[in-house]
């Protein structure tokens, strides 16, 4: 069935120039876009419905070229003579020299339209711009910062955060808690969007058969997590299951640090479970492995936000979906309510191997993987795609460019 797709066509960009700041949206991004899937999805979705995005990247000391016209035009801000800087002056002495140059571009070629920012500094950078020009900004909460985490000069753009999300057109955050716990630190009172980081609509595809390719057995079961690899993720207690269900292997993608991942790599030995926990490393394509297994590992320790409140990040949660797997989650109140309401997945009681090896033990009850795998498929489909999560701040947008959209029809197979 067809589905509509608003095209906000009213918009005319008098400016050929792709690079230009004038009438543009302005993503402000630190290292690249497409390192936040969310903010690259949000502006792949505004470009094809005709809005005039252009994204500008900082953070990098050596940039090779300073514009990138792809699908969405980069603009780069090299600073190389950062690297001479002391590391502790590195973050401050790039944040400010972004500033200028951007202050610089906006007097001398004109202002944007608008900005979306995707991070604390981000924020920061369009509070300042927006005092000085007036340009409106939208800023989309994403951090989950500890204490320890953070450095001295993220110490100090956090004096300007509440400033930055009061004066911002709207805030967009991924769950009701984190904009909650933000709400009741800051007192902002303009309106809040949720939109859940979702990959955008996909159709899960076989492409390997890992059982072969690790010659193991065709009853055998597979299960994986994919990310960030450190003490959060509670991977010492899902090696820990592993060790109690013979059949099941485990498939660990991402970025580690070395002294953790031998860390884990030891609990896998001592525990016999070397053969059947495989560390994979960080892989291009991390749809090529979760298309090809049963299972997907979300459990997460929570993390302390800077306003004292608990949360956890969504993405995992919404990949599973994607890639058509029953998932092994936290019981996190977001988390668990979505478990619940669309039987996707089993919360585990405690982080603990007991707990999460049971949690295994009962998807692996007859036809529970394939029920449940059903399930996320059509969850992923008509809720938690960027598409559909992204569409009613997509409208906003367009009332602040004073558009009214176009609906055309699109053969997506999505209504």
């Amino acid at each position: 069935m067809a589905s509509q797709l608003k095209v906000y066509n009213s918009y005319v960009n008098t400016d050929s120039d792709p690079f230009s700041f004038a009438h543009k949206i302005l993503l402000l991004r630190t290292f690249r876009l497409r390192h936040m899937p969310t903010a690259y999805y949000a502006a792949k979705l505004m470009s094809e419905a005709g809005l005039p995005v252009l994204a500008v990247e900082f953070g990098n000391v050596f940039e090779k070229k300073k514009r990138v016209l792809e699908d969405i035009p980069r603009y780069r801000i090299p600073t190389p003579w950062a690297a001479l800087l002391p590391r502790k002056l590195r973050s401050s002495a790039i944040f400010f020299r972004v500033l200028s140059h951007l202050i610089l571009k906006i007097v001398v070629f004109g202002k944007p339209k608008l900005m979306i920012t995707h991070g604390l500094p981000e924020s920061c950078l369009a509070l300042a711009l927006h005092r000085l020009f007036k340009i409106p900004f939208i800023s989309h909460v994403h951090e989950v910062l500890e204490k320890a985490s953070e450095t001295p000069f993220n110490r100090w753009l956090m004096r300007f955060e509440g400033s930055a999300l009061r004066q911002a057109e709207f805030l967009i955050f991924p769950e009701q808690g984190r904009a909650a716990a933000y709400r009741q630190r800051y007192h902002f009172q303009q309106a809040v969007y949720i939109a859940y980081n979702c990959p955008l609509r996909r159709r899960k595809q076989k492409t390997i058969d890992l059982r072969t390719q690790y010659r193991l057995s065709q009853q055998s079961l597979l299960m994986a997590y994919v990310g960030g690899i450190g003490e959060t993720n509670a991977l010492m207690e899902a090696i820990e299951a592993v060790a109690s269900i013979p059949n099941l292997y485990f498939f660990l993608a991402g970025w580690a640090q070395k002294d953790y991942l031998e860390l884990l790599k030891q609990k896998a030995a001592t525990l016999k479970t070397g053969e059947r926990v495989f560390f994979l490393g960080e892989i291009e394509d991390k749809w090529s492995l979760l298309d090809n297994v049963d299972i997907l590992y979300c459990v997460y320790r929570p993390l302390t936000l800077r306003t004292k409140h608990l949360a956890t990040a969504s993405n995992k949660l919404t990949e599973a979906m994607a890639a058509g797997l029953p998932v092994i989650t936290t019981s996190n109140p977001d988390f668990k309510e979505i478990i619940d309401k669309y039987d996707i997945g089993i919360c585990v009681k405690e982080i603990a191997p007991d707990d999460i090896a049971q949690a295994v033990q009962e998807l692996c009850k007859p036809g529970e993987i394939m029920r449940k795998s059903r399930n996320a498929s059509h969850c992923h489909s008509e809720v938690f795609n960027y598409e559909q999560q992204f569409a009613p701040i997509m409208e906003r947008i367009s009332a602040l460019f004073g558009n009214e959209p176009d609906l055309v029809r699109c053969s997506s197979g999505y209504q």
